[in-house]
């Protein structure tokens, strides 16, 4: 199995929410073609050109919560099933 598939099966399992590092999310969202657009303070802020909104994820040490983690996985899920890439 390779190294993008086993984080994109992470993101898609809701039980594996907890303990992801920012590392971790920008490595998954990367993969998922997003790039950091800016960040504001402690808020990193992703985009992609072909996606309509941007995910801001609030890192303030440690791990991410796991309400961002969802958020990230339904939106793009949800992209993904109204035909979007």
């Amino acid at each position: 199995m390779t190294q993008k598939r086993k984080v994109l099966e992470r993101l898609a399992d809701p039980a594996k929410d907890k303990g992801w590092t920012l590392a971790e999310l920008t490595q998954a969202l990367r993969l998922l073609g997003f790039a950091l657009k800016r960040t504001v303070g402690s808020h990193h802020i992703f985009s992609r050109k072909d996606f309509p909104s941007s995910f801001t994820v609030p890192s303030h040490g440690g791990a991410i919560q796991p309400p961002y983690v969802r958020q990230i996985r339904e939106r793009f899920l949800n992209e993904k099933k109204q035909g979007n890439p």
